[in-house]
This record gives structure tokens, C-alpha cells and sequence, in this order.
């Protein structure tokens, strides 16, 4: 029977405009892959180059790493000279482009699938713009913002409200409370102590904390609820949450997360507010998904974009609307919640596999506990960026952010953690056909179920 309703779907959506993306997306993932095949690794050396520095970081010598617009693409730079952010420079260096090939290592590889091209090793510097034009005062206005998000997290943890953690979570220190806050407004994990963050890994929480569309759709949520309040006109409401995300990537970086999430937002609003139509989300996905691949066909070899995708992709297809009276209201609410935890574990099961090699069956137990409380706690680090007043809900958020450290803490020294670890390193591609083929066909059951359980109308005439 559920053969039978399955090709009688098959042959309902069958139609021109689904074989039309069908196509298109096919079409744009051979051109990913030719793209990833075909690219080839060069050297140029002692070139005149002029660049903008976008970005700094330091690796793991102490050094400093800048990431510099050059040639209308975005290189990572080696400079013994401090450069300033947003300055334009002219300097002679030598240019080291990427590729996919086996014996580029797999730092250069990620940073490729995230957009940057390759390395640029400045030997002399020539001149420097001294003038600040717009786009350089507003990577100041932006580096500014990001230094004043991390001086009032880490105030708040380490200093301000430290004597919590001593009451709350006393086997915690207050730079992991930090990290937290720094992860969930803005994503990274790279402040996390290492032991903390390897049981973060372990229990799959990682996505907590990384740049993801969730940061996009808080921005977001919370401008409309600020226009609503003062009833803006849709179109300046639009306009409004494209500036707030805008913002959001300078803030985080152009992570493929928040631009994929972006994309299928605007796409959406932008539908609904100018052609009055609602776009499917299913379609907002893969169109935002293609848009990005044309852009950039390395982000087909990103973890992030993989991940993010199927993620989505596992909320759309664990998502059913019931209309049954007899359903409780938070006995629905915990139901869809490990619907939704279920579904974007299983999609994202062979990749998180492929990365780490193993991964334990605990993590749906974890997020289910978690994930309840995590856009409270976004909520309440957001507003503590405002000044005086914010120390408010920091206070309450730090309380929160030390009990799911001491949770997450407790429950990856269990043994039954280690028991219930899944070990795969080899994948292949047969394997993900006929996987994710079951889940489509189990997601088609499941939403099936939900329309036969909704209540029949009665058509009859009344006596």
C-alpha cells in the first residue's frame, strides 16, 4: 500500500517546474564537481599586488593572518608588517593558489570550499592608502562592534558575574561560559577550551554553536518584531532584515550557513511581499543552495554548506502539520521537537560520520534536552550587548550557559556514551543513494500519517 501511494505521488509531482529543478540542480552539482576536479594548484612569484585587508587572525605561532581582498576574490595573507583593517595596500608578494588534489593538505582545502583562493606571502611593502574610504570605515565600524561583543561576554563570565559559576558550575571555567555566549550570538568554536569542546563534539552539539541560519532567522525574528511594533510597511520590513544579516556576516564572516539561510529567507519574503505567493520551503532550500554553488562551485566540498543544507533538509522532511484536537499542547510541542532532533541526525549522520569517523547515538538524548533552552539563552546574550541594562539578562543567561556546560560535562564522562558510539570511516556513494532514498520514502509515510489523522469534514446536510 505504501508502494502504491508512493508512485502515485511520484507521478503527482512529476510535472514540468519539478523537472525543470530537477535538471538545474543536477546541471549545477556536475558543475561543482567539474570545477572541484579541474582546479589546479600555481605559483606566481614577485608580483605587484594591491589588496584591502578584510580580516585578521592568529595561528597557532603567534603569527598574524590577514584575509585580503585582491583580484576580486578573497586570499589569506602572511605579513611581517601590521597591516590595519580596511586600508588599501601595494606591495610586492608571491601568489599560491588552491586546489582539490591529494596532496594539498585539508586546512587549504577548507579554506578554499569557503571561498578563500589561495595564500599570498607579502615580501615588501610599497605604499599604503592612508585615506578611510567607506568600505574601510565600515570593516572599522564592524571590527569595532565584533571587539565590543567579546569584551562584554568575557567581562560578564570572567569578571562581573564569575561568583555564579562557583555556585552553578564550579567544575567550569569562566572562558568556556565566554565561548558559549560568543558561539551562540555569533558562531565559532574556536574559543572553547579543547577538553570541552571535544565532549561538545562527542555528544554532537557542535551545531549549537557553529555560524548556522539560526543566528539569521534570531536577527531576523527579532527586527520583525521591532517593525511590527511600529508598524512598518512590509517592504521596509524587508529591507530592514536585509540590513540585520548584512550586519550578521561582517559580524561572523560569509560562512555558507548564513548566506544559504539568507538567501532562503529573502527568497521567501521577497516572494510573499512583491507576487503575494508562498514559496515552499522545500524549494527555498534548493534554490538558495543552487544560487550559492553558481557563485562559489567549491562550497559543494564544504563541511559547513553540507552540513547546514542537510540539516534543513532534515527539518522539511520531519515537519507534519496535525490538526487533531486530542493532541495535547506540550505533548505535541516535545513530539515535533524529537521528530525534528531525529530527522536532522539522520540526514546529517553520513557526513558527521565521514569527519570524525564515529559518532554516538546519546547525541539525539542531548539535544532534546538542549535545544529547548537555546534560544532563550540566544535571546538573552543578544540583549546584553545593550549597554547598563544588558547586565540583566547576562546574569540570567550565565546561570543558564553554567548548568548546560555542567550537563554536557556530566554526560560525556557516562559510560553508556562509549557504548553507544557509531565507527564508519568508508562511505560510499551506493550506500548514499539507497540511505537517503529510505529516508525520503520514510518521510513520505510520515507525512502521510499526518493527513490521515487529521479530521474528515463532514459534508453532509444537516437534519
Amino acid at each position: 500500500m505504501v508502494w502504491k501511494n508512493l508512485l502515485k505521488e511520484l507521478k503527482k509531482r512529476l510535472h514540468g517546474a519539478n523537472i525543470l529543478l530537477c535538471l538545474l540542480a543536477s546541471l549545477t552539482i556536475l558543475y561543482s564537481l567539474w570545477q572541484i576536479q579541474s582546479s589546479t594548484a600555481s605559483t606566481t612569484q614577485n608580483i605587484e599586488i594591491e589588496f584591502r585587508v578584510l580580516d585578521r587572525k592568529t595561528d597557532l605561532f603567534n603569527r598574524f593572518v590577514y584575509y585580503v581582498f585582491f583580484e576580486k576574490t578573497i586570499w589569506e595573507l602572511e605579513s611581517s608588517t601590521l597591516l590595519n583593517f580596511g586600508y588599501k595596500y601595494i606591495g610586492l608578494g608571491s601568489l599560491s593558489k588552491f586546489d582539490f588534489s591529494v596532496n594539498t593538505n585539508i586546512f587549504n582545502k577548507t579554506a578554499l570550499s569557503l571561498g578563500v583562493v589561495g595564500k599570498i606571502k607579502l615580501h615588501k611593502l610599497i605604499a599604503q592608502n592612508t585615506a578611510c574610504d567607506l568600505v574601510c570605515q565600515t570593516l572599522k565600524i564592524t571590527q569595532e562592534a565584533r571587539k565590543y561583543t567579546v569584551q562584554t561576554y568575557l567581562s560578564a563570565s570572567c569578571k562581573n558575574f564569575v561568583f555564579l559559576l562557583k555556585v552553578f558550575a564550579p567544575q567550569s571555567n569562566c572562558e568556556d561560559v565566554f565561548a558559549l555566549s560568543f558561539g551562540l550570538v555569533l558562531g565559532g568554536t574556536d574559543k572553547f577550551s579543547r577538553e570541552l569542546y571535544e565532549q561538545i563534539r562527542q555528544l554532537g552539539l557542535t551545531h549549537l554553536v557553529a555560524v548556522s541560519g539560526f543566528q539569521v532567522i534570531l536577527v531576523i525574528s527579532f527586527l520583525e518584531f521591532l517593525a511590527l511594533k511600529v508598524r512598518l510597511p512590509r517592504r521596509i520590513r524587508l529591507i530592514l532584515a536585509i540590513l540585520g544579516v548584512i550586519l550578521l556576516i561582517m559580524l561572523a564572516g560569509p560562512q555558507p550557513p548564513i548566506l544559504r539561510s539568507f538567501l532562503s529567507v529573502f527568497l521567501s519574503l521577497s516572494i510573499l511581499i512583491f507576487l503575494g505567493r508562498k514559496l515552499d520551503s522545500l524549494r527555498a532550500l534548493i534554490y538558495s543552495g543552487l544560487i550559492l554553488l553558481w557563485v562559489n562551485p567549491f562550497y559543494l566540498a564544504s563541511v559547513s554548506f553540507q552540513l547546514s543544507f542537510l540539516a534543513s533538509f532534515g527539518l522539511i522532511l520531519g515537519s507534519r502539520q496535525t490538526n487533531t484536537e486530542t493532541s495535547v499542547g506540550w505533548i505535541k510541542n516535545f513530539r515535533e521537537l524529537v521528530v525534528s532532533c531525529l530527522a536532522t541526525f539522520l540526514t546529517t549522520l553520513p557526513v558527521v560520520l565521514l569527519i570524525s569517523g564515529k559518532v554516538t547515538m546519546l547525541a539525539l538524548v542531548t539535544n532534546i534536552l538542549i535545544l529547548p533552552f537555546i534560544p532563550v539563552i540566544s535571546l538573552l546574550n543578544v540583549a546584553g550587548l545593550v549597554p547598563v541594562l544588558g547586565q540583566i539578562p547576562l546574569a540570567i543567561a550565565i546561570i543558564m550557559q553554567s548548568m548546560v556546560i555542567t550537563l554536557v560535562q556530566e554526560l560525556s564522562n557516562l559510560p553508556l556514551t562509549n557504548w553507544l558510539t557509531i565507527e564508519q570511516n568508508q562511505i560510499t556513494w551506493q550506500f548514499l543513494v539507497l540511505y537517503y532514498s529510505f529516508l525520503l520514502i520514510l518521510a513520505f509515510w510520515w507525512k502521510k500519517q499526518a493527513i490521515n489523522q487529521q479530521p474528515q469534514k463532514d459534508d453532509s446536510i444537516p437534519k
